[in-house]
């Protein structure tokens, strides 16, 4: 992403664009580096509770009655670590 260049129309974040779809057959999208928001992630997750930067999972329960106990999260789980 740091060595894209820039389009007039686009939106762009940290890590992420909003390509200008405007005046083609494309749907509005967001492109992003996946890669590099795993690394963020990470970061955060390695850092104790309660410092600066942490990030911590909400919860303790399952969410539903017939789930089990950790399944919450799982999701997220599967997108954040390596295959």
């Amino acid at each position: 992403m740091a060595a894209y260049t820039r389009r007039p129309g686009e939106r762009h974040g940290h890590n992420w664009y909003i390509p200008n779809v405007s005046r083609s057959s494309e749907f509005r999208h967001v492109a992003f580096d996946a890669n590099s928001w795993k690394t963020f992630i990470h970061g955060r997750l390695a850092t104790l509770a309660g410092d600066k930067g942490a990030m911590t999972l909400f919860g303790k329960k399952p969410v539903r009655a017939d789930a089990r106990r950790g399944e919450q999260h799982r999701l997220f789980a599967e997108h954040a670590c390596p295959a």
